[in-house]
């Protein structure tokens, strides 16, 4: 049995109860409510968050299987043009605040179409969640990364946030599968899983996704892909 059949099959097994159990509370609140104290219903209330959370987390196993697994399919992609998507869709995360994007000219890249907005996906949501002010700004340009960062035939590309920062001891840690760095539900309430699966589509792709930089003032999240061919 190949990995992404086995995590089909986990996901498949742990979600169908793991949304009964979501769902049994809402009919316990509906049926029982007016008969349960204010901690009664705040119990019912965790027990549906967890629930959730935990579906979330089996979904982000399985995306992050698929990754080790899928057929790759590269072709030359308009970065530029997938970053300002990806802000647009982060920033209905973040409905309370305004979220500015700024995305400069970037060099093509080869990649698979079906992953790599995945990438930029998961970068501009910790841009956009990762903070506390009402005004976020999200800048994806072309970063100069050392050679050992970037070796020949790759372009790097560099996403700055002015959220929060990543302290230095958490740079690595920050890429593991459902690692969080704060209370679970704190900033949107993810799983941890996006970076997770964004360094796994990068490293499918021979490239390197790493924190470039990082202050109380904000972050930028770097990684490279294969520079398009010039004709293309």
């Amino acid at each position: 049995m190949d990995i992404e059949t086995f995590a089909h099959i986990v996901a498949h097994d742990m979600k169908a109860p793991l949304n009964g159990i979501a769902s049994m509370v809402d009919f316990v609140v509906e049926d029982y409510g007016d008969r349960l104290d204010d901690e009664g219903r705040e119990q019912l209330r965790l027990i549906q968050q967890m629930a959730v959370r935990g579906v979330a987390m089996v979904d982000g196993l399985r995306r992050f299987s698929r990754v080790a697994s899928a057929e790759m399919h590269p072709r030359p992609l308009d970065l530029a043009a997938m970053a300002s998507r990806a802000i647009v869709r982060s920033a209905a995360l973040v409905p309370e605040a305004t979220v500015q994007a700024h995305v400069a000219p970037l060099p093509a890249v080869l990649g698979d179409p079906a992953l790599v907005p995945d990438v930029l996906d998961a970068l501009c949501a910790n841009a956009v969640l990762f903070h506390t002010g009402t005004v976020r700004d999200v800048t994806v340009a072309p970063l100069d990364a050392p050679a050992a960062a970037c070796p020949g035939g790759q372009v790097a590309i560099g996403i700055t946030d002015t959220g929060i920062g990543i302290d230095a001891k958490f740079h690595d840690a920050v890429f593991e599968m459902f690692k969080r760095l704060h209370a679970p539900y704190a900033f949107g309430g993810g799983v941890g899983a996006g970076l997770a699966v964004a360094r796994a589509i990068v490293e499918r792709h021979g490239g390197r996704l790493w924190v470039a930089a990082s202050s109380p003032a904000g972050s930028t999240l770097a990684f490279t892909l294969p520079a398009a061919p010039a004709e293309a």
